[in-house]
Formats: C-alpha cells, structure tokens, sequence
C-alpha cells in the first residue's frame, strides 16, 4: 500500500504531529495514506505482529522526538524506551529493520537530538541519521522541506495502484461486454407517416413503419420516389441514431415524382444503422409528408470519422474513470473520486455503445443507451467502493 507512518508519544509531541499529520494528508492524501493516532486493533492481535504488518506496506517512517521522548517512564518509574514491549520502541525496531521504509527523525518542540547512549541498543543506529526539524515559528517551511523530503522516498507503483487498473480493466471489461450484448437491442422509435401519398427510397417503399432496415448509399445521389402527395415540391433525408440527431441532407427538387438527393449531409452524416427521416414540402416550404425508416446507412469514409467520435469518448471515459479511482487511493471516500468514477463510466458506456452501433451497422435505441450507461456507472461506484474498503489502512493499538 505505501505511505507515511508517523510515530510519537502522545504525552511527548501529540500537538506538533497532529498539526503535521493533518498537514501531509491534506498534501499526501492522494498520493499515499498517512497512518497516524492508530488507536484500535482487534481482541487477540499480537501489536508486534500487525506492527510488522503495517510497517512492511510503508514507504517513510517519521519518528517524532519530543524534549520527553527518551525521559519519559511509566507508572513503576522505569523508562519506556527501555521496555521491550514499548510500542514507539518496537515501531522504531521494526522501521530500521524494513529494507524498504526510510525513517526520518523529526525533532519538535526544541528537541534535540539523542546520542547513541540515550537509545537502547536495538534502535540506536536511529541516532546517526539525519533528522529534520519543525520550529513553531517556521512550521509552514519546515513541514514543505519535509514534505520534499517524504516525496522523494514514496514509492508510487503501489498494490493500490494495481488494484485501481484492474478495477479500472474490469468496468472496462463490462462496458464492452455490455455494448456488444445491448447493442442491437431495443426496437427504433419511428414516428407515424403524415401526409398521404406513396413515398420510397430507391424504389422500396417506407410507407408504413417498420424495422428492416433500407439501405442508403451516400456515396451517390439518392433517388427519392414521391406519388400522390399533394403540393410535393422538394424532398430531404434526415438522420439519428439513439434519438440524437446526426444531420440532414439538402433539399432536392422533385420533378416528374422523383427527387435525387445529394449525398452531402450537413452538420454531421450517418453511417451503419440509423433511424431516418424522409420529409417532403411544398413550394412555401410547408412541411407535407414524412416517412420514418430504419437506414442502412452506407458512407465508408464518414463511418471512419464518425467512429472515430466514440471511440475518443470512450477511451476519455476510461482516462476519467481511473482518475476517479485512483482519487480513492488513499482509502478515504472522495464525492469528486465517486462522481468521477461514475462520470467516467457513463462516458466510457455510451463511447462503446455508438462505436459498436457504428461498426457493426447495429441500430440502438434511446432505452439500451439509457441502461448500458447506468450498469456501467453502477459497476463503476461498486468497484471504486471495493478500492476505498481495500486500501482504507490497517489500525494499530497501544499506549503512546
């Protein structure tokens, strides 16, 4: 896990640490969790043992040494760094023991320094390293110079940061398993005709509603039949896909009952499965026919583009999704990691959900969008929630 265990005596430092503690995690808490005033273990546990535990998964050890910190005795008059089962004595042992952890004195409260005399045995070598310092009156540089300092010893590529990806992996995993089960499912919304008169498209008819699909080749022209509609002077294709609007084509005269529509679509295009539109009007522009259809919509070089759009959205999602849960790290709940993570899901769904309508010319409704898009912010909280829980950190007990 890493991170920063901070270790003091409460009747020697308990003020300066606090100021620290709550200093580094507001700098550190995103980066590795602050283990400090750790003050509840469960009945049975051996504190050596989950000292041991705890200790092996940090990254900096910071032994605050108060003016009281090698004087202080308990309640026989027997001092307590000279008691083997002290427990600021046996998370010094275990620091200097760690080949992995760096263990920073910091001296507080115009502490000085203890000699290799003052220390028992098994920690004196604590003695010879070089100790910060933190001043009431230069408490804000002090604590930046130590942050520095801790920042150069924490180790990034953490247990955390593994389960993070794979978390990240697995919503991943979802939201495509997601886009390609749900992609052609749910049936297209198509509006009832209006107007009366026969209308096709390159002679198949789209009179009455219906979901098989009637290819459209944008590479060319498309000839629009129109008969017995009343005042019909020009006609136009429009299309969109879940409901969302892709663009529309120009309007072509319509001579003789027949229009050919320019394959240019304004403002975006269509391509694969897609819900179109035809619309006819009469010389005032007077809307006086339309036709609802399921379009095949053939554009090769749009349906690149055009896949191009989700396929960024998705990979966003999942750049978003694991900034969300990487601000979980630390172990304490975030609303930004949580509504991150969420956001990130949701952008990652409907990515894949339209690259897949997109590539595989299967047609999508507003419904499967709606739903693919809430599973996977679902799945996406449930496993920033699993990363809170598993890198909240471990608790330790004693007497301090």
């Amino acid at each position: 896990m890493g991170g920063v265990f901070i270790s003091y005596r409460r009747a020697d430092s308990q003020g300066t640490t606090g100021r620290l503690a709550d200093r580094l995690q507001q700098v550190l808490g995103r980066d590795a969790p602050v283990f400090y005033d750790i003050d509840s273990i469960r009945p049975g546990e051996d504190f050596q043992d989950v000292i041991t535990e705890t200790l092996a998964r940090v990254d900096v050890t910071l032994v605050m040494i108060g003016p009281q910190w090698t004087t202080l005795a308990d309640a026989e008059g027997r001092r307590r760094l000279d008691d083997p089962g002290d427990l600021v004595r046996l998370e010094v042992e275990e620091s200097l023991r760690s080949a992995t952890t760096t263990v920073v004195p910091v001296l507080v409260d115009g502490a000085a320094m203890p000699s290799p005399d003052e220390l028992p045995e098994s920690i004196r070598s604590l003695a010879a390293i070089h100790a910060a310092e933190l001043t009431p009156r230069g408490f804000a540089n002090d604590t930046e110079m130590l942050v520095r300092r801790i920042r150069g010893q924490l180790n990034f590529e953490r247990p955390t940061s593994k389960l993070l990806s794979a978390a990240s992996v697995i919503v991943l995993l979802v939201a495509i398993a997601l886009a390609l089960a749900l992609g052609g499912v749910g049936e297209p919304t198509l509006a009832a005709p209006v107007g009366s008169g026969a209308i096709s498209i390159d002679g198949v008819s789209v009179d009455e509603p219906d979901d098989e699909a009637v290819g459209v080749d944008l590479g060319e022209a498309v000839p629009v039949g129109v008969d017995g509609v009343t005042g019909a002077a020009e006609a136009q294709l429009r299309f969109s896909l879940a409901s969302i609007p892709l663009g529309s084509t120009e309007w072509a005269e319509i001579e003789g009952g027949r229009a050919l529509v320019a394959p240019e679509v304004t403002e975006f295009t269509a391509s694969g499965a897609a819900t179109a539109e035809v619309r006819v009007r009469d010389g005032d522009e007077l809307i006086v026919a339309t036709r609802s259809f399921v379009a095949d919509v053939e554009n090769p070089w749009y349906r690149s583009a055009m896949g191009l759009v989700p396929v960024l959205l998705a990979l966003a999602g999942f750049a978003y999704l694991e900034s969300g849960l990487r601000a979980m790290r630390s172990g304490r709940p975030s609303v930004n990691g949580y509504l991150s993570s969420a956001v990130g899901g949701v952008m990652l769904a409907v990515g894949l959900v339209f690259a897949n309508a997109v590539f595989r010319s299967v047609h999508i409704g507003l419904p499967t969008l709606i739903l693919t898009a809430f599973a996977v912010a679902v799945a996406a909280l449930v496993l920033a929630y699993l990363v809170v829980t598993a890198a909240r950190p471990a608790r330790l007990a004693g007497t301090r």
